[in-house]
């Protein structure tokens, strides 16, 4: 009787990028060769956890933006660093420029507006929560991320801000659905936003501003 042998070899197969992309807690965190950025999870930059290893931080982050999924506040400030010299994050000596504008002090964040009502997403020291409702508008939204892998080992990392703005009121509550993109290329010194809007009514909306 003849015995059949079978031999399985399992493959291994590794993909290498330089950049990448992750989320730790409602912050996205993008990586590239040179520059490093951190999307709150409100859509503006700076940070709501502590970054990962790799990241290179100086100074504080607001002691009042608290993540939403951790429940504690980061103490250790992200928005942007950036390696001048694009030969090492440790060499030089200004080895990289960063942080720009956090804690967040005077302003740091973004605005939108429609039908006369105007909202505000802010990463500051002055007030928590993430939202300025206060003029009528509400929003809704949250960070994800996307980076590149073995399928997609060329895809820059993104760190994306998905929801609505509205008014309280009526069927105007979502009425605004924004899709804002934040991008890193590998090799590249600066950050790409990219910011979509979508009309979610049967009516017009009015005098739509963002800034």
């Amino acid at each position: 009787m003849k015995k059949l042998c079978l031999f399985f070899v399992i493959a291994s197969l590794s993909c290498a990028h330089t950049s990448f992309a992750q989320l730790v807690g409602q912050t996205a965190f993008l990586q590239g060769t040179w520059l490093q950025a951190a999307i709150a999870p409100n859509g503006s930059w700076g940070n709501s956890t502590n970054p990962p290893a790799g990241y290179f931080t100086r100074g504080g982050a607001s002691a009042n933006y608290v993540d939403p999924i951790t429940g504690s506040a980061p103490t250790f400030g992200l928005d942007f660093s950036y390696d001048q010299g694009h030969d090492g994050f440790a060499t030089g000596a200004t080895p990289w420029y960063g942080s720009f504008f956090l804690p967040g002090t005077p302003y740091v964040g973004w605005e939108v507006q429609f039908n006369g009502i105007m909202g505000s997403a802010n990463y500051t020291d002055s007030w928590k929560g993430g939202y300025d409702t206060t003029l009528g508008g509400n929003f809704n939204g949250a960070v994800s991320y996307k980076g590149p892998d073995c399928v997609n080992p060329k895809m820059a990392p993104q760190g994306i801000w998905d929801g609505h703005y509205g008014h309280p009121a009526g069927n105007l509550r979502d009425a605004l659905h924004i899709v804002a993109v934040n991008e890193v290329d590998d090799k590249a010194s600066w950050l790409n936003v990219t910011v979509k809007f979508y009309n979610t009514t049967d009516s017009l909306l009015h005098d739509v501003y963002y800034w």
